[in-house]
């Protein structure tokens, strides 16, 4: 945990997290385990909120990038909706202060600063608040969320999912973008669960073979099971996601966090190739009652 006290800079930056739609306590800020330094792109669109990520000598220039907005990366617009680029925008810290990270106390100085990332397609801007504590930097706030941001991609599932399950998947990305992982994870493994049982019933009522489910001790024997229903990477790798047969004791935080974009990763890759079947049935449907229009009015012509 990381103690401030209420300096002006420390206010500065709780102002800049509330501003931002988050929360901030007013003298205490939670600071996740360390991890190291990712790329600019991730620390703005995937890094959970007060996640300490550790700055080492070799990675002054990604920040001094960042702290600068020089830099050029993918993410999704939510007024654009869909994959746009990301330019840096409207640094807030001056070239003097850049010159403190260059210094061999780098670590030194500089101690809040936000940043604004604008879409190359329509402009819109992406605002992310930063504080460097020591050698960690904690984002601490950020505009859109990154719950709106991360979820963005789930609004073309919207009508292909139950209600319950869409509110869930929405929830489970708050939590995880939080920081929460074990609250995050049992949400996802909630999810999972009754799509193997709605894939199950499915397959059943189609005539396709699910040999072995029923006796199926764990998740990745019931995935195996419904391999003929189910996306092959999932299948091929359905040891993977052994940890979704773990109870809740035996779970933790950095564990959760880890599996926790794998096994979203293989719901939406479930749900897309749902949503592919479905057109693909509707396209059917269209062309067998387009032909049967076509055959009705040939039948026609030749009775005359």
């Amino acid at each position: 945990m990381i103690r401030s006290s209420e300096t002006p800079s420390d206010v500065a930056s709780i102002l800049a997290a509330a501003l931002a739609g988050q929360k901030a306590q007013p003298s205490t800020i939670v600071a996740t385990p360390v991890a190291k330094l990712p790329g600019i792109a991730a620390m703005l669109f995937d890094v959970a909120l007060y996640a300490a990520l550790e700055m080492s000598q070799a990675d002054r220039k990604r920040v001094v990038d960042l702290m600068r907005g020089s830099f050029k990366v993918d993410g999704h617009c939510l007024r654009c909706t869909r994959e746009s680029v990301f330019q840096g925008a409207n640094p807030s810290t001056s070239e003097s202060e850049f010159d403190l990270l260059r210094d061999e106390n780098w670590e030194v100085g500089v101690r809040s600063f936000d940043i604004s990332a604008r879409c190359f397609r329509c402009g819109n801007v992406y605002r992310f608040y930063f504080r460097r504590a020591g050698t960690s930097l904690i984002k601490v706030g950020q505009f859109p969320s990154i719950e709106d941001v991360s979820s963005a991609d789930l609004l073309r599932f919207r009508n292909a999912m139950d209600k319950q399950d869409f509110a869930e998947m929405r929830r489970a990305g708050g939590l995880y973008s939080h920081g929460i992982g074990v609250g995050s994870f049992v949400y996802l493994r909630r999810i999972f669960e009754r799509m193997m049982t709605k894939h199950h019933r499915e397959m059943v009522d189609e005539g396709l073979s699910v040999e072995g489910y029923d006796q199926a001790r764990g998740m990745s024997d019931r995935i195996r099971a419904l391999k003929a229903g189910l996306p092959p990477a999932l299948v091929k790798h359905a040891a993977a996601y052994g940890i979704l047969s773990k109870g809740i004791h035996e779970l933790d935080e950095e564990t959760c966090k880890k599996h926790f974009p794998i096994v979203r990763a293989a719901i939406l890759q479930i749900l897309e190739q749902d949503l592919r079947r479905r057109e693909e049935k509707r396209a059917e449907a269209d062309l067998e009652r387009e032909l049967a229009t076509i055959s009705g009015e040939l039948g026609k012509t030749t009775d005359l």
